[in-house]
């Protein structure tokens, strides 16, 4: 019988640094990629696993930046592709030393609400219903580091819908396209 992931990850991956999830969705995405581990699986089929009816989910992105050995070989697709840490790991790592601010006083600033939407973290999403809302770290403007004066709640829905391609500012109102995004550079070339 396969390990538990607790004990998988305490052997061989938290001497390196890489953390364990403690729950939601990135929690749960990495327990269905570990119990098929080194087999590609669609977003589809781990949303089925867990339960997810949010919005596109990104946890398997998020997991390889905190170091989990994720790959997507194809789009839409996810593979934990064994128990050692992410190549681009230490990268990922000293960019999070660099960049660290004082994420509960700045949640605590914006009243615990998404800058962008307004809900509540830990409460039902104002837009979708059957999601609890979690804030994530969102740049002002992602053409800089992550800083304090860098830095607003939002939620993981407005997080992944803007992404990087709209500047804000400290109310979390979209006050100009960042021009540098990929999105915007497509759009510019067809033109």
């Amino acid at each position: 019988m396969k390990e538990s992931l607790e004990t998988a990850h305490d052997q061989f991956l938290k001497p390196h640094g890489v953390k364990l999830p403690e729950e939601g969705t990135e929690r749960d995405t990495l327990e269905v990629l570990y119990k098929h581990i080194g087999k590609p699986l669609s977003k589809t089929e781990i949303n089925l696993q867990i339960g997810y009816a949010g919005p596109d989910n990104q946890a398997g992105r998020g997991l390889k930046r905190k170091g989990w050995n994720v790959v997507s070989e194809r789009k839409g697709e996810y593979t934990l592709k064994d128990l050692t840490p992410h190549p681009e790991f230490e990268i990922y790592k000293e960019k999070r030393k660099q960049n660290i601010g004082d994420w509960p006083e700045i949640k605590k600033r914006y009243d615990y609400r998404c800058a962008s939407c307004g809900s509540a973290e830990g409460q039902p999403h104002l837009k979708f219903k059957g999601t609890t809302t979690k804030l994530e770290k969102g740049h002002m403007d992602p053409t800089k580091g992550l800083t304090d004066n860098n830095c607003i709640p939002q939620c993981q829905i407005c997080n992944k819908i803007y992404k990087d391609k709209f500047i804000f500012d400290n109310r979390g109102n979209v006050i100009d396209k960042n021009y540098k995004s990929s999105l915007w550079q497509k759009k510019l070339s067809n033109n």
